[in-house]
């Protein structure tokens, strides 16, 4: 019973998450394309690792005791990739804002300090004020 289930459920999830894919968003990509754009550059730093690891032979007597560069080489160049994946998509909504043309608020450090003036003198004035600037450390 259980294995004439599991087609019909691949079936129900692949069909369920193919509009999620199909939907563009705000620069007119597919979340498809930007996680295929996103493994490629993880599998290309990734292999550009390895290579340069597998160059690094070449200088050794013994290259067979030596093939953990190749792995230390993929995987620091996948360990790149996904940094540089994980920070362009952190920015991704500052370059659309940019590219429409609309700037980000700014607060400057003048602001800041009326702010915080401000919500300071809205504290009680008696003893109790120091319930709100005391810190408490355990250890």
């Amino acid at each position: 019973m259980i294995k004439n289930l599991k087609p019909l459920f691949c079936a129900l999830l692949i069909s369920f998450s193919l509009p999620v894919f199909s939907q563009g968003n705000q620069n007119g990509t597919s979340v498809a394309d930007d996680s295929m754009r996103d493994l490629l550059i993880v599998g290309g730093t990734g292999a550009m690792g390895a290579v340069l690891g597998l160059s690094t032979l070449s200088f050794v007597e013994e290259p067979s005791e030596h093939l953990k560069n190749i792995y230390m080489g993929a995987s620091l160049g996948i360990i790149l990739g996904v940094s540089y994946v994980a920070y362009s998509t952190a920015n991704k909504e500052q370059e659309l804002m940019v590219r429409a043309g609309k700037n980000a608020p700014v607060f400057s450090t003048k602001d800041r300090v009326v702010w915080h003036k401000t919500e300071f003198n809205k504290m009680p004035t008696d003893h109790s004020r120091h319930k709100y600037l005391e810190l408490n450390f355990k250890f």
